[in-house]
């Protein structure tokens, strides 16, 4: 929380109304979360399209930070692969093509570390 203090001390809260400083709230916390901006807007019972409205007000404002570039969904073809004599037992390995051409080879992965070996394929940039 120490990020959205530092970021609510670089704008003049004197010169924002109530309504403003209200939404501007919502936007620093919506950057800390984990959600979509209609994730978030659900999440907090706000009406979305005046999330969205307030959202392009306060960037126009130059009061909220352009957002990281989107995610983008590519087909995945999954195979199985022949097993490898050095896993043990209850670890997988996975074999994929990013989509620029690089081959991955994953082995012996703990099915309880997906989601966090997703999570971080996710925020890859290549």
């Amino acid at each position: 929380m120490s990020e959205t203090s530092s970021e609510h001390d670089k704008t003049d809260n004197n010169s924002l109304t109530e309504q403003e400083q209200y939404w501007l709230d919502h936007y620093h916390r919506w950057q800390q979360s984990e959600f979509s901006l209609a994730g978030y807007a659900r999440s907090q019972g706000l009406v979305e399209n005046t999330f969205y409205g307030w959202h392009a007000r306060l960037k126009k404002r130059g009061l909220a930070k352009p957002e990281p570039a989107t995610t983008v969904f590519h087909r995945v073809t999954v195979k199985p692969i022949e097993p490898t004599s050095n896993i043990k037992d209850g670890l997988i390995s996975l074999r994929f093509r990013l989509p620029n051409g690089i081959d991955c080879e994953l082995v012996g992965i703990k099915p309880d570390n997906f989601a966090g070996l997703l999570k971080t394929l996710a925020q890859l940039r290549l």
